[in-house]
């Protein structure tokens, strides 16, 4: 390989680990770790911990829902702006559940509206 060639394939090689090597990385939530600043501040630092309250939450603690149904800013780094816009799901199904239940919403939700709402 003669020095033309070289320069040229180690100059792809030096553009290819900038622009991969810089790509996107993981936002973190407002109280330091990658899942949504509801889950770190609420589950992970104990703050009002709700995944064992109610049936909803323990059935859908598995993973970081809460916006889905709450609203909020899961990427505030204050609580005041985490908390805007929150929603009661039980209030709004069509909002809340039918997102991801979009065919049996209502009767799922019937299982919930006696109980801690989520």
């Amino acid at each position: 390989m003669n020095e033309t060639t070289l320069k040229g394939v180690l100059s792809v090689f030096v553009a290819g680990i900038l622009f991969f090597g810089t790509g996107p990385t993981i936002a973190e939530g407002a109280c330091g770790a990658a899942a949504s600043s509801c889950k770190n501040c609420h589950e992970i630092q104990g703050k009002k911990k709700v995944n064992s309250q109610g049936a909803w939450h323990k059935e859908h603690e598995f993973a970081d829902f809460c916006v889905f149904c709450h609203s909020g800013d899961t990427a505030a780094t204050a609580k005041s702006e985490a908390h805007k816009g929150i929603i009661k799901p039980l209030e709004n199904l069509e909002k809340s559940c039918s997102a991801c239940h979009p065919d049996d919403y209502k009767k799922r939700a019937k299982k919930y509206k006696g109980g801690t709402n989520p």
